[in-house]
């Protein structure tokens, strides 16, 4: 897979008229449709006057509604790292799975409400756990197929390449903790952020430059915690050769080394 024009090749694109405005992606949020297929997901979202830029079907199969450069309404109100709204900074991601269930009784699992009611689950296609956030205890959550996973994560890893400005990858539930639970106990999300730290190839290090007037401190960690290594003057010429949340790996020489961490507000590709 790879990124043109702010779309993603070989897959469907099914434009959706619920957008508006450009942005420069600076996250990955993921949430789960709560439906059915790719497709119902799409054409509920659609009616609902919402949308995400990415959806993914149960079997894998992707399909793009929104360019990644522009604004898609998923994430409602919402906060991380101090930036609000976070469709004004991030890419949305669409799983489909239908999230909670209730148990019942039997060994088998489903939820019923003025949502709409779900398939039954037998106990081996659900998780049973608590949610992180602590609103919902107890509770059966759709696993999702290894074949849906895979192609989250080469879409994360896809992204990560094509825009090297994002600095992180959330859930819903991480961004609106009070509102949303998905994408889940099920959704591992600690896998997903994992590929943040991967090394850039050689291709993929992507020039920067130091905007700070009074210099950058290069550190030996990704924190203000790690020592000072150097500090690099205003517009010096630098090469990033990862992310690791708000903080860059630094590749001074392009030879894939990595010669120490700066933060992520002090550069600008160039």
């Amino acid at each position: 897979m790879e990124v043109l024009d702010h779309r993603l090749s070989g897959v469907d694109f099914i434009p959706t008229k619920n957008f508006r405005g450009t942005i420069t992606p600076k996250f990955i949020v993921i949430h789960y449709t709560a439906g059915g297929s790719a497709k119902s997901s799409i054409q509920a979202m659609e009616s609902r006057g919402v949308s995400a830029h990415l959806v993914v079907d149960r079997d894998g199969s992707i399909f793009q509604t929104v360019d990644f450069n522009m604004r898609a309404w998923h994430a409602g109100k919402s906060s991380w790292q101090g930036y609000r709204d976070l469709n004004w900074h991030s890419i949305g991601i669409e799983v489909c799975n239908y999230g909670w269930l209730h148990q019942l009784g039997n060994g088998k699992f489903q939820r019923t409400g003025r949502s709409g009611t779900t398939p039954v689950f037998e106990a081996d296609d659900v998780i049973v756990a608590d949610h992180k956030n602590g609103r919902q205890r107890n509770l059966g959550w759709e696993i999702y197929p290894a074949g849906q996973l895979a192609a989250v994560t080469a879409l994360c890893e896809t992204l990560l390449a094509a825009y090297p400005g994002i600095i992180d990858i959330m859930g819903h539930d991480d961004i609106a903790p009070t509102r949303k639970s998905d994408p889940g106990p099920a959704m591992p999300m600690q896998e997903l952020t994992l590929l943040l730290d991967r090394p850039r190839t050689e291709q993929e290090a992507e020039t920067h430059q130091v905007i700070a007037r009074s210099g950058l401190n290069m550190r030996a960690g990704p924190g203000q915690d790690y020592p000072v290594l150097s500090v690099l003057p205003y517009q010096r010429k630098i090469f990033v050769a990862g992310n690791q949340g708000a903080w860059r790996s630094v590749d001074l020489e392009n030879d894939q080394a990595v010669d120490g961490f700066v933060h992520a507000d002090f550069i600008r590709p160039i």
